[in-house]
């Protein structure tokens, strides 16, 4: 199973499990100008090169399970992941299947679900983190 980090902070150390990951694979959509329409015979001419690429901010979801024995495991395990979340500037998130890093930063905080009769542990999380990558390549 893949590791995944938020900066250098693995998200299976701090005690969660990888339920889902959207938006990794998710090709940017293209932002500015993206061709030259001339008005003669030439046509449209699309802009191809890469300095005249420019790529919208994409969107990832991070879905997270969080099992404890304790209230005060989970606590302790949500505030940790909160911690990182919501230190000032961007955080890197890296997978290690992968050699890309995402440089994002947080979007409207991490929506936290109490999951009951679902699974053996006594208190059970599924935890939404919404990331937006700044400059996707």
């Amino acid at each position: 199973m893949a590791e995944y980090y938020l900066d250098s902070y693995s998200l299976k150390d701090l005690g969660f499990e990888i339920e889902k990951v959207e938006g990794l694979e998710t090709i940017p959509a293209r932002k500015g100008e993206t061709q030259q329409s001339w008005m003669d015979s030439h046509g449209i001419e699309p802009f191809v090169d890469e300095d005249d690429i420019f790529l919208k901010e994409r969107d990832i979801t991070i879905t997270l399970l969080l099992l404890s024995d304790t209230i005060q495991e989970a606590l302790t395990a949500i505030q940790g992941l909160q911690d990182i979340l919501y230190l000032p500037g961007t955080r890197n998130f890296t997978v290690d299947y992968s050699a890309r890093n995402y440089i994002c930063y947080c979007k409207d905080g991490a929506e936290t679900e109490r999951i009951t009769g679902a699974y053996a542990a006594p208190f059970c999380y599924r935890i939404r983190v919404k990331l937006v990558e700044i400059n996707p390549t």
